[in-house]
């Protein structure tokens, strides 16, 4: 599973860091009632190549941070705006430089991130997704990334445990008080992997995953809160005919 929804709490952390708990708790609170949508696409073909692409709309977020009057620079643009654009282009830095990555580009149309590349087998997907994991400020090996494994016929995805996931904030009161505001208030936060496979396919592992386009594209949108509950699970493993 993508780290991005931890991205943006970090993010919104640094923003608040010198108001009080009570300003913190509020925006995460209506921050993830629905005030971002995350979506992943990877294309694969036949022979384990293919193009990743993650849209994340923060646009909802974006005006909420900017109503609460605290986020201007002084010339009028927004700190947090430009807090996380310069983590996209850090970003782009260090995808560019993974062997088996290729075309990483970023772009922004307001507040909607595109982040893309190509990757000529799973295990460049992979090692950009451990590179990715020093982004934004995160400790290397802290909010360990999904991973992928690929043969002909079959794509797997597996998740980190949650208590990975969260365990940085295990020390942390303010963010142990967010976590537990996170979960009362993200009932309509989802994360959606969408995969288009280079044959029709056979069966998924995930009783959630949704086949569409001929049953050549699985589409996978995972409820926030029953993912930190261990209810629901980004994973699972996809059969194809090859």
């Amino acid at each position: 599973m993508t780290r991005l929804p931890f991205r943006l709490v970090a993010v919104a952390t640094r923003f608040l860091r010198h108001t009080h708990l009570a300003c913190l708790t509020l925006l995460l609170a209506v921050m993830t009632t629905g005030c971002f949508d995350i979506q992943e696409d990877i294309t694969l073909r036949a022979d384990g190549s293919g193009t990743y692409v993650t849209v994340t709309d923060m646009t909802q977020m974006m005006a909420l941070i900017s109503s609460m009057g605290q986020d201007s620079t002084g010339d009028g643009t927004s700190s947090t705006a430009t807090s996380l654009d310069s983590t996209f282009r850090e970003v782009v830095k260090v995808l560019s430089g993974v062997p088996g990555l290729h075309n990483v580009a970023y772009q922004a149309e307001g507040y909607v991130y595109t982040l893309s590349y190509d990757f000529d087998n799973v295990d460049a997907l992979n090692e950009g997704n451990a590179r990715n994991n020093t982004m934004a400020g995160q400790t290397p090996g802290m909010n360990p990334s999904a991973s992928y494994t690929w043969k002909s016929g079959e794509l797997s995805k597996t998740s980190p445990p949650v208590a990975d996931l969260l365990g940085e904030m295990g020390d942390d009161d303010e963010m142990e008080q967010a976590m537990t505001m996170i979960k009362m208030f993200m009932a309509d936060a989802h994360f959606t992997s969408v995969f288009h496979l280079p044959g029709k396919v056979k069966k998924t592992s995930n009783k959630e995953a949704q086949l569409s386009d001929g049953n050549t594209t699985v589409t996978l949108k995972t409820n926030f809160v029953s993912f930190l509950e261990g209810k629901s699970s980004p994973a699972l493993t996809i059969k194809y005919k090859k």
